[in-house]
């Protein structure tokens, strides 16, 4: 059966890292010169270790939040201290300290089932950073001030980034400013580098404020071998009528590719990323969109040099009880499924959908169900974010999440608050590169369909 545990991922101190490897029988040499630290966006000249990986940032940013919690109060105006009163100590609350502790030590739990320690595993993370032009008292009415503020909100998230310390991120709403002005010259100073892609400009979007999504990794670690931009107007292409065409290309909405080589050796994965459109009420343009990236995906991992390894990882907009997460893990839609017809009769890019990427949500294959919830606000709770993998990928653990009392209990309603900076949460789960054998002939995209794929979810 399959065993769960808990395990703390953060070890505050070197002196912790040595005494747990010393009493697994794990001798260490550490060296005695530290390489300097630059600060760069040439990916070239970026420092080949994260600060995070030997503790330094993340021991010092673990240690200090207690104290920061308190000087933070004092940031905040008269009018939201009595809203405000759990940053106390005095008047703190069991969710409080829960806050303090799952921001401080993330908790994943792990599988141990086949799990031997010499297994070559891979990190990664998906978090929407909720961009500063949709952070505002509009969309989320009962949140502070403090919880709306750019400068709060920035700072704790690179706490939060850093904490997770995941050898690849992907990140969903970035405003195209605070990428090259804020998330990666920090990203590069801990040791990361990546690449952004942004939405077009349009009308009603004002340059500069363009969304877009990035995908980064630690350097050291990973090798950029390819990658692949994705526009999703682009799909407006596809349809022959002219009201099809111009609905389509309204929904300005990105993805990304990369090939990335495995340091040492010579194993390449595939990871993606994308913020699938947030019109849950037209799914049929949500599933245009996913239809278009699984094509890409296809035919960008089986073009030399070829992968088998797919990790994608993002914002779907879409709960496990739709037709969008089952044509993503079962690679159909069945026929007389409303959303192959839309309402408003326009002709669909893809009437069709299919594919044979064989994937699987790395969360509900560890904890046998997707988390309750990853989006928390006053009108909705529910799960939007996932990791999926294929079958030449083993998820061995996840992150635990943290409850909901936990994240309502401090901002009256819901997300973002003081101490969780997006109306999302992170996730982070550590997967298995397994062996694979590489065919050169082979192609993912023309490959028949399996039988499991075509079994219908009802």
């Amino acid at each position: 059966r399959r065993v769960h545990g808990v395990f703390m991922s953060i070890l505050s101190s070197q002196d912790a890292v040595l005494s747990l490897l010393g009493s697994m029988g794990i001798s260490v040499k550490l060296s005695s010169e530290e390489q300097p630290l630059a600060v760069t966006h040439d990916p070239a000249k970026v420092p080949s270790q994260r600060v995070s990986r030997n503790g330094a940032m993340c021991s010092a940013w673990g240690t200090e939040w207690k104290e920061q919690r308190l000087d933070r109060k004092k940031e905040e105006e008269p009018s939201e201290q009595s809203s405000s009163s759990h940053l106390t100590e005095e008047n703190s609350t069991d969710s409080d300290h829960e806050v303090e502790e799952w921001m401080a030590h993330p908790k994943p739990t792990w599988n141990y089932l086949n799990f031997p320690p010499e297994r070559l595993l891979v990190s990664i993370a998906t978090y929407n950073l909720l961009a500063p032009s949709l952070c505002n008292r509009y969309r989320f009415p009962y949140a502070s001030k403090v919880s709306l503020s750019w400068d709060r909100r920035a700072d704790t998230l690179l706490r939060q980034i850093c904490i997770l310390n995941a050898d690849i991120f992907c990140f969903q709403e970035i405003q195209s400013d605070n990428w090259n002005g804020w998330l990666l010259p920090h990203l590069n100073q801990i040791g990361y580098t990546g690449l952004y892609v942004e939405q077009s400009v349009g009308p009603g979007r004002h340059e500069g404020k363009e969304i877009g999504v990035a995908i980064c990794w630690a350097v050291g670690r990973f090798d950029l071998r390819t990658h692949l931009p994705l526009h999703f107007e682009c799909i407006a292409q596809r349809c022959t009528d002219p009201a099809s065409k111009a609905y389509f290309q309204s929904f300005p909405q990105v993805g990304m590719l990369v090939k990335l080589r495995v340091l040492p050796g010579n194993e390449d994965v595939v990871v993606a990323t994308a913020h699938i459109s947030a019109n849950w009420q037209q799914p049929s343009v949500q599933l245009m969109q996913v239809a278009y990236l699984l094509q890409n995906l296809s035919l960008f991992a089986s073009t030399p040099p070829i992968c088998h390894r797919i990790l994608w990882a993002g914002d779907f907009n879409t709960t496990p009880d739709s037709t969008l997460y089952r044509f993503i893990t079962y690679g159909c839609v069945p026929l007389n499924d409303p959303i192959l017809a839309p309402d408003n009769g326009l002709e669909l890019p893809f009437p069709c959908p299919s594919h044979t990427l064989e994937l699987r949500s790395a969360y509900s294959t560890i904890l046998c169900q997707e988390p309750p919830f990853t989006n928390v606000t006053d009108q909705f709770v529910g799960t939007l974010d996932y990791i999926f993998i294929n079958s030449a990928l083993a998820p061995r653990s996840v992150m635990e999440l943290p409850s909901l009392e936990c994240l309502r209990e401090n901002d009256n309603g819901g997300l973002p608050s003081p101490y969780f900076p997006s109306d999302h949460l992170p996730l982070l789960a550590n997967v298995e590169l397994l062996n694979t054998t590489v065919d050169q002939n082979d192609s993912l995209f023309s490959r028949p369909p399996s039988p499991l794929h075509y079994c219908d979810p009802a």
